[in-house]
């Protein structure tokens, strides 16, 4: 890590991966490891740093802009609750982009139909990957996820194991590393 610091602006996320049972998908790697490594301070400032530079305007208007800051349309409606940065607001936001269930009525708030806990495992990457993006545009970073003790995937069931195969980040078992934009 210290040799890729010096050739280039990092920002380095230390996950220890939690552990595994038979049953586990990439969804528990994801809420339980990567996500509560970024922690929400750190996603949630990411987000209001976005919605500040699509500025103050109009809601129609901002979840025009955030869509194209994002590359997202469901991401930008949810993020349109920062319009109000109160606590309780950001801890909703949290709660849905970070896997955990999310009550109706927060939902109703989020512009969201469903929880993530259902998700396919493809778009909670693409949200890691919107984060990695947000990172590089907005602190001239590149996200590099730092995965402990991966191979404790080897636990996890044959009717699970498929949701830890992602196209879109490649042979990341095998690297014990994501790179992120």
């Amino acid at each position: 890590m210290r040799k890729l610091e010096k050739l280039m602006p990092i920002a380095p996320i230390y996950v220890e991966c939690p552990d595994l049972s038979k049953r586990s998908t990439f969804l528990d790697l994801y809420r339980e490891g990567i996500m509560r490594s970024f922690g929400q301070d750190f996603v949630i400032s990411i987000l209001e740093r976005t919605r500040d530079k699509a500025g103050y305007v109009r809601r129609d208007e901002l979840l025009r802009k955030l869509r194209e800051l994002l590359g997202d349309e469901e991401i930008a409606k949810a993020v349109t609750i920062l319009i109000d940065p109160t606590d309780a607001k950001k801890l909703q936001l949290w709660s849905w982009i970070s896997g955990v269930p999310v009550p109706r009525t927060d939902l109703a708030d989020l512009h969201q139909t469903q929880d993530l806990t259902a998700a396919e495992p493809a778009r909670l990457a693409e949200f890691l990957k919107i984060i990695g993006k947000l990172v590089k545009e907005l602190d001239h970073k590149t996200v590099v996820l730092i995965i402990d003790e991966i191979d404790r995937v080897r636990f996890v069931g044959p009717e699970t194991i498929g949701s830890f195969r992602l196209p879109l980040l490649g042979s990341w078992i095998q690297t014990r590393s994501i790179y992120l934009y």
